[in-house]
């Protein structure tokens, strides 16, 4: 019997978004020396946050990198996540 949806667990969708990605982002770096396009990349994010408590101090930040490949990873890992 196929599950719903909403039983599906997110972390499922999550790690497939990451691994997927990461594997998309691999392959338009190698193709990106014969295929100009796969080599353009768009980074967004927040900056390093620093969180100073005089015992501790933190630095945090967040920065996500993807070319069309990584996008195109993202894209199948939705679709997979839907199809199974």
């Amino acid at each position: 019997m196929r599950r719903g949806l909403s039983r599906r667990s997110g972390w499922l969708l999550l790690f497939l978004v990451i691994v997927l990605a990461a594997v998309g982002n691999l392959t338009g770096d190698v193709l990106g020396e014969h295929v100009p396009i796969l080599a353009r990349m768009v980074s967004f994010g927040l900056g390093p946050l620093d969180l100073d408590l005089h015992l501790v101090s933190l630095t945090l930040g967040v920065r996500l990198v993807l070319n069309p490949g990584g996008l195109l990873g993202v894209l199948a890992a939705i679709l997979l996540y839907r199809r199974f």
